[in-house]
């Protein structure tokens, strides 16, 4: 959040592109000493953890494609595909925690027991929805600069909160009916095809998600 907060004072200043080096070194310091943290204290106790080792790996690597965002010419290059400013650092510093994310998510997917990982926390309930979702209404009011930058009128208009007309509500069920079509067919064809798969997923989703749907 801290550095949410500076990239917004950062921005239109003249040392804009002097707080995106920082800024940015920041976030991928930090990822890169969790990943060599997590390797180092597998190789400290002398337990070497195949699984461990490419999560920590992910962490470096996500940190070190990060940083190349510090650099002016990549910004531009992608600004060419995405609608970003690249000398904004509150856009700077977004496409690097993005790539983190992106980067350390993958890593989790592919070399961890996501199900064993799920299976293992306790089952969650309505309030456990609404604080797991209220830190990310925090960050996306501090990212658009909410009385750091914007009026709360700017800044939900830069967030998109308008009134809705008649025919959004409309479209919304609309387009909730194709996804919940979309995925009834993919668990169909996942118990068809990957019963196993499938017998673990339905596992942990009764067991995260039972007492939301007993409520």
């Amino acid at each position: 959040m801290p550095l949410i907060v500076a990239a917004n004072v950062a921005v239109g200043k003249r040392w804009a592109n002097v707080a995106i080096a920082v800024l940015g070194g920041l976030v991928s310091l930090m990822a890169v000493l969790f990943g060599t943290l997590l390797i180092g204290d597998m190789l400290l106790r002398s337990h070497l953890d195949q699984a461990r080792f490419a999560l920590g790996a992910g962490w470096v690597l996500s940190g070190v494609a990060a940083a190349g965002f510090i650099i002016p010419g990549v910004r531009k290059d992608a600004a060419a595909w995405l609608p970003i400013d690249p000398n904004n650092p509150v856009h700077a510093i977004a496409l690097m925690f993005a790539v983190v994310l992106f980067g350390t998510n993958l890593a989790t997917f592919l070399f961890t027991d996501v199900f064993a990982a799920l299976a293992a926390q306790p089952p969650q309930h309505l309030a456990d929805v609404f604080f797991g979702e209220l830190p990310l209404l925090v960050i996306a009011a501090t990212g658009v600069g909410l009385y750091i930058r914007r009026s709360g009128r700017e800044s939900l208009d830069r967030l998109g909160v308008v009134v809705p007309l008649w025919w959004h509500p409309v479209l919304a069920l609309a387009v909730a009916g194709i996804f919940l079509a979309v995925l009834t067919g993919i668990d169909a064809a996942n118990h068809a095809l990957l019963p196993g798969t499938a017998e673990r997923v339905d596992s942990v989703n009764t067991h995260v998600f039972g007492e939301i749907m007993r409520a």
